[in-house]
């Protein structure tokens, strides 16, 4: 438990480093590409659309890890605050945060991921979008760290923090 608290506490605090001024009330936009809005709070929950990047959504309350949205159409679900930020997207934006999916289990990431790392693709991608070799250095130790907590420890400290009730 010990190795897994410093690993998620640094994934955590890079997908809240972004979210600036964002509270309820104000207009966000999504930053990545087909984010799932939800009909309730789990990640599991059934999608009821999937956003755009550059989409703008009305924030109609937040939690630690998530945001009750209004879309232009008046659709109102729930997305993870790591898929939305302040300002809009820059025309023609493209960056690792659009490959994050957001409609898979623990155990599903964790299958994925194994052995796997970066692929090629995702580390052309960011070398001719300007992504500096020093930001997929990091997600590649990440994905190590990641790789080494198990399932077990994940599930128990998602349930110790009421992350997964």
């Amino acid at each position: 438990m010990r190795r897994i608290l410093p690993a998620l506490t640094g994934l955590l605090l890079a997908g809240s480093i972004a979210l600036g001024d964002i509270q309820p009330g104000s207009v966000a936009y999504v930053k990545v590409a087909d984010a799932p809005l939800r009909d309730g709070t789990s990640l599991g929950g059934p999608t009821l659309a999937t956003l755009a990047l550059g989409t703008p959504v009305q924030v109609l309350e937040m939690d630690r890890l998530r945001a009750r949205v209004r879309t232009q159409s008046g659709q109102v679900g729930w997305i993870t605050l790591r898929q939305i930020q302040e300002k809009p997207p820059a025309a023609g934006s493209s960056g690792l945060g659009t490959w994050v999916r957001e409609d898979r289990s623990a155990a599903e990431l964790g299958t994925a991921a194994s052995g796997r790392g970066l692929s090629e693709a995702a580390v052309e991608l960011a070398r001719t979008n300007n992504i500096s070799p020093a930001v997929v250095d990091s997600l590649r130790r990440q994905e190590d760290l990641a790789a080494s907590i198990s399932a077990r420890d994940i599930d128990a400290f998602m349930r110790e923090g009421g992350l997964n009730p």
